[in-house]
């Protein structure tokens, strides 16, 4: 008997240049995601920075307090 994967012919040292390159593609896509990153810790930064003001205004409400 014949086996399927003696009647598929073999892929060229070509496709796996192909696949290579691929994979470069990848890594610049990392990249990208690194970036991503960065935006998020931009956004924590300014929550941190919301915080303060809270802070501020409950500094405001004791004031009112000792009236």
């Amino acid at each position: 008997m014949v086996s399927c994967g003696e009647d598929r012919p073999k892929r060229s040292y070509l496709s796996v240049d192909d696949l290579n390159v691929g994979g470069d593609d990848l890594s610049a896509g990392g990249d990208d995601l690194s970036a991503v990153g960065d935006d998020l810790n931009v956004c924590v930064d300014d929550m941190s920075a919301g915080g303060g003001d809270l802070s501020a205004d409950g500094d405001d409400l004791n004031a009112g307090g000792g009236v």
